[in-house]
């Protein structure tokens, strides 16, 4: 992607010391510093990618050589970007912790852990009066500056003892604190008086600017005891009492319990003689977490800014309060199996679970009297249920080869069981997707109207109507269930092989049962209805009387099945390639004589294959400027999971 690059140095250093047999202190310090040049965001028009919604006809140079820029384009002509605009970031991070483990009396200890995370990043933006920020204003930048402070402590006792040499017993107690603050600036000007002029002591006119800050934190009280019996019987409990300033004040706290046991029935005198499996556990648990994450961090306040009114300073609110906000829960249980078969050449895990999520947490459309759009509340309720496997295998073991492998498959379905109580569905068309919440389907499950073809006498694009009978009119249309984002089932397999010094590795990654929705259909395969570049299944459109096909008649700016609907829903499942590494380690002749402990050379390459059907550029994204979690499987003008090459060297002295 032309534009795009980035650099970053770090540094690690961890340093552990004995101060006694008793105590013991450590710190461990990274240090990073990164550079990146950046283009404009996702489905921006001045990102290189949208370049392909420009006309076919569209000329990149003006009959002069320079970058053709008039209003008889299409849309701006990203090109300009390369070398009109630079949008530069730079970032320092700095991550520290330190530790002390006391050894109160024997089998008692206590840690103490202080954690510091400190961001700093500044970036600077300059257009040149040819780029689209800049024209008419002669040249546009602006500076950004944005520091984050992130502060932890963790603080807890563990004492662990072996009673009789068969009752195993170690318990927890502690607490731990989370501290999070940040502040962001920014100020923008225009009107430069030469391009080699480009910050914004430079500017004319400095027109805007603005400070804001965010902070949040958790406290969380816990407790864990765990008991094994014989090595056979075991048992663990646990509690947490978490709180955080996201919610009301009468909601901050919430307690959530967890209980599991397992019983390894291999231990067993009975089974002790089974020699196709040498190991078998029963295990089952039961837990309640919560979340309060995703929504913001003063969801539940009322907030005002100032402004400018009447040539006055006045208050003016931006959010409705909802001081009833409270924690998002879900309670799980798990029942699953661990195996090992053949002298453990063949192990697994088998796990069903069921999790239930109450008091969803989400912003919800509000009458307009009430001077808002949304409020974010506690919305119904969603089930998870789902089978995961795990298998491991020993194919080949010899002195200079070995074989291994290891394949995962989970199924997993999502339900949505109740909403407000008011209503079973809130639909989501908003002229490009269709995501929506009905109760009985899973979350964000495509909702609209369903395409039924192309009317072989007019070329004009069908619907189906509520009672499946079929019109032109969209107006008309019925809104069905047209295709769900969620997976059925994601699944990984992955292979090492090792020959004397040399190994090799790979990773493929598949996923299921889903569908996507190419909102950029409704731009690039509309029957031409808008000015963008048209993707090639459109020339089999419908031309004349009786052609049968599944492309309207092209008709511009006309609106012939534009809109969302199951037309642009296709289906989602692939297999990719995703990690494939090879690599060789220097021998222990060639590694004396060079006076190094070890050393392995490899290269390894990330998303180098894809198989699927999905026509859009990857099956992988998801569209960036649609963050809610009901805006699932949809794909506008996204950029694609990036193809890697890497080739290393790693060395120990």
């Amino acid at each position: 992607m032309i534009n795009n690059a980035f650099q970053r140095y770090s540094g690690r250093l961890n340093v552990d010391h004995e101060i006694s047999k008793r105590l013991k202190i450590g710190i461990n310090l990274g240090l990073s510093k990164s550079t990146t040049n950046r283009v404009a965001a996702d489905n921006a028009f001045t990102n290189p990618l949208q370049l392909v919604a420009m006309a076919p006809i569209t000329p990149t140079h003006d009959l002069d050589g320079n970058l053709y820029n008039t209003p008889t384009t299409t849309y701006y002509n990203g090109l300009l970007e390369v070398d009109e605009v630079e949008r530069g970031t730079e970032s320092f991070r700095n991550l520290g912790n330190v530790f002390l483990d006391y050894e109160i009396i024997p089998h008692l200890k206590f840690r103490s852990e202080f954690g510091i995370d400190i961001q700093n990043q500044r970036m600077n933006y300059w257009a040149s009066p040819l780029s689209e920020a800049g024209t008419g204003i002669n040249g546009y930048a602006q500076s950004e500056w944005f520091k984050a402070v992130n502060y932890n402590t963790n603080n807890y006792f563990t004492y662990s003892n072996l009673f009789a040499d068969k009752h195993a017993f170690d318990a927890t107690l502690g607490m731990s604190y989370q501290d999070y603050e940040d502040e962001y600036i920014w100020v923008e000007g225009q009107d430069f008086p030469a391009r080699q002029l480009r910050r914004l002591a430079s500017a004319g006119e400095i027109t805007d600017g603005e400070t804001k800050g965010n902070r949040y934190n958790y406290l969380s009280y816990f407790a864990r005891a765990n008991y094994k019996f014989d090595d056979k019987y075991l048992l663990s409990v646990s509690g947490r009492v978490d709180a955080s300033s996201k919610f009301g004040v009468d909601n901050r706290y919430g307690f959530f319990p967890a209980v599991s046991a397992g019983w390894i029935l291999s231990e067993e005198e009975f089974w002790k003689d089974n020699g196709t499996v040498n190991f078998f556990k029963l295990r089952g648990s039961w837990g309640l977490t919560g979340n309060a994450d995703g929504f913001g961090n003063f969801a539940h306040l009322g907030l005002y800014e100032g402004t400018k009114y009447n040539n006055g300073s006045v208050l003016v609110t931006t959010q409705l309060a909802n001081p009833k906000l409270k924690w998002e829960k879900s309670d799980q249980i798990d029942i699953g199996l661990d195996f090992g078969l053949f002298n453990s050449r063949l192990t697994g895990e088998l796990d069903y679970y069921v999790r239930k999520t109450k008091d969803l947490i989400y912003n919800v459309p509000v009458p307009g009297t009430s001077g808002f759009s949304t409020q974010t509340v506690n919305l119904g309720s969603m089930e998870n249920r789902g089978v995961e496997l795990v298998l491991n295998s020993i194919n080949v073991s010899k002195e200079n080869f070995k074989w291994t492998s290891s394949f995962n498959i989970a199924y997993n379905r999502n339900k949505i069981t109740k909403l407000d109580g008011a209503t079973d569905k809130i639909p989501g068309n908003d002229g490009r997707f269709m995501n929506s919440l009905i109760v009985g389907e899973s979350i964000g499950i495509f909702y609209g109207p369903e395409f039924a073809g192309v009317d072989p006498d007019n070329g004009d694009a069908l619907f189906y109507k509520e009672d499946r009978g079929t019109t032109n009119d969209m107006g008309e249309a019925g809104n069905f269930i047209v295709g769900d984002p969620n997976p059925d089932v994601i699944a990984g397999f992955n292979n090492t092989f090792t020959y004397k010094n040399f190994d090799l590795s790979f990773l493929f990654q598949g996923v299921f049962g889903n569908q996507i929705i190419n909102g950029a259909g409704a731009f690039m395969s509309s029957s031409s209805d808008w000015f963008d570049n048209q993707t090639i299944d459109q020339l089999g459109r419908w031309q004349q009387q009786g052609d049968r096909t599944d492309i309207p008649q092209l008709r511009f700016y006309y609106g012939n099945s534009a809109s969302a609907s199951s037309r642009h829903v296709e289906d989602g499942d692939y297999v990719r390639l995703k990690n494939i590494t090879l690599g060789y380690k220097l021998p222990a002749s060639t590694l004396t004589r060079l006076r190094l402990s070890s050393a392995r050379l490899f290269v390894s390459g990330v998303n180098l294959l894809t198989f699927t059907k999905y026509s859009g550029w990857d099956p992988e994204v998801n569209s960036d400027f649609r963050e809610t979690n009901r805006n699932q499987g949809a794909d506008f003008y996204s950029a694609p999971q990036i193809k890697t090459w890497t080739v290393g060297l790693n060395i120990g002295f």
